[in-house]
C-alpha cells in the first residue's frame, strides 16, 4: 500500500519577529520562513512566483523530503508574504502581502489529476 497525501494550498514566506512579546508595529527586525498552512502540512501541489522567495520555498520543502514535482512556478505572480507577531498578551498580528500572489492565478485545471 502505497500511503500519499496531496495537500493544495498557498505557500508563503513567514517574517517572523526577531524578538518575541511585541506588537507588529513595534518589530524592528525578521526571520524569514518558509509557511503557509497547506505547505506546512504537505506542499505537494501549488504556485509559486517565479522569484527569490519560490526559490527558498522549493528548497525547503526539498530538503524536508517533500516531493515538489508538482509545484508550478508562475512568473505572472509573486510569491506571496506574511508578517507575523505575537504580543505578550498572546494577540497575534498578521500583516499578508499577497495581492499579486501566484496561488491566487492557480486554476483547477492546472491540478494533475494523477496528484489527486
Amino acid at each position: 500500500m502505497n500511503n500519499r497525501l496531496c495537500v493544495i494550498g498557498e505557500a508563503l514566506i513567514d517574517f517572523i519577529p526577531d524578538r518575541k512579546g511585541q506588537r507588529l508595529k513595534d518589530v524592528s527586525g525578521f526571520k524569514r520562513v518558509a509557511g503557509g498552512a497547506p505547505a506546512n502540512v504537505a506542499g505537494a501541489v501549488t504556485k509559486l512566483g517565479a522569484d527569490p522567495f519560490g526559490d527558498y520555498i522549493e528548497e525547503v520543502l526539498q530538503e524536508a523530503g517533500i516531493d515538489t514535482a508538482h509545484i508550478r512556478r508562475d512568473s505572472r505572480g509573486e510569491t506571496a508574504l506574511a508578517f507575523v507577531s505575537l504580543a505578550e498578551d498572546g494577540n497575534r498580528d498578521f500583516k499578508f502581502y499577497r495581492r499579486n500572489s501566484a496561488d491566487l492565478l492557480y486554476a483547477p485545471e492546472e491540478i494533475p489529476e494523477d496528484v489527486l
